[in-house]
């Protein structure tokens, strides 16, 4: 399938016959945005294959990158995220604020950068990863990976319908038993249905529901509204609301700044770059000598060829 890019130029839309680059997100604790636009929500604590094109059960493959949450089901303890990407024989690990290259790779293949507070490793010419130092992640594919993916983030080949197919090549209708089917270790317990973190920490106190809705409600503000008009925030709302509910704190808590900064990233990447930090909204990330959301080196061009 061939994704058409559009442009409104004098008043006439001009459409090409280009395939768009893939782009997949895990936001906080337990989002997911397919490289194919599914959103779907699984609060997962193994470690899970997120993308690879190890597919095919023959063992071939260039990359494979995996994703693992630490702390997240305990309250009182930190919860971070844990990436390892395995590319060009080498093997790089994403975590506690740091980029560590374990084993370096065959050839000089990898590139890493530093913008605002968001590390973008290019891999090769066609994969890009950018993290945030804590929960969020972004992967984009060039068109040469179309529909040679799996994992968390789906297949890339422009069907949604199919994203949630299992490690066992199954259509599963439940993201949960999706998610599982992705895990690294087949000792590590599987989620159970109704798992539900966010719910058993917000449902019946009624003052912590009203103060996550008010904070979360920042999104659809005034703030935001150059960015309303190009990425719909209401998946985002459901992300923070989701979130912030688990934050033992409300206001300036990681997932609540998290959810807010995945929105304004990608409307970042959509040209609408908002100044949002601020001494009074999620002042601990505040920083006045830099890009806040790393706009301008998110919009990642890779080596010409």
């Amino acid at each position: 399938m061939v994704r058409k890019s559009s442009v409104c130029y004098a008043r006439k839309w001009e459409c090409s016959e280009k395939i768009c680059d893939g782009t997949c997100s895990v936001i906080g604790t337990a989002h997911y945005l397919t490289f194919d636009g599914l959103k779907y929500r699984f609060p997962g604590n193994c470690q899970y294959v997120l993308a690879q094109d190890y597919c095919e059960g023959d063992g071939s493959g260039t990359f494979r990158i995996l994703v693992a949450n630490e702390g997240c089901s305990f309250t009182g303890e930190k919860c971070t995220k844990r990436i390892t990407i395995l590319f060009d024989s080498g093997e790089i690990e994403l975590y506690n604020g740091d980029v560590n290259i374990l084993t370096p790779p065959r050839e000089d293949t990898v590139d890493v950068r530093k913008s605002g507070r968001y590390y973008i490793l290019l891999l090769g010419n066609g994969i890009s990863l950018t993290w945030d130092e804590d929960m969020g992640i972004s992967v984009v594919l060039k068109e040469n990976y179309k529909d040679r993916v799996c994992g968390l983030c789906g297949n890339f080949d422009g069907i949604q319908n199919n994203d949630f197919t299992s490690s066992r090549k199954q259509l599963e209708i439940d993201p949960i038993d999706f998610g599982n089917s992705w895990k690294v270790n087949a000792q590590c317990a599987d989620v159970r249905k109704g798992q539900d973190l966010a719910s058993r920490l917000c449902n019946g106190n009624v003052v912590k529901q009203v103060m996550v809705e008010t904070s979360c409600s920042v999104l659809n503000s005034d703030l935001f509204k150059e960015c309303k008009k190009l990425v719909d925030p209401e998946p985002y709302v459901d992300i923070c609301m989701y979130d912030t509910c688990a934050c033992e704190s409300i206001g300036d808590c990681a997932c609540f700044c998290d959810a807010i900064a995945a929105y304004a990233h990608a409307c970042a990447q959509k040209g609408a770059v908002v100044h949002w930090r601020s001494p009074s909204l999620c002042r601990k990330y505040h920083r006045n000598n830099q890009n806040q959301d790393g706009s301008k080196a998110i919009r990642t061009e890779w080596p010409a060829k």
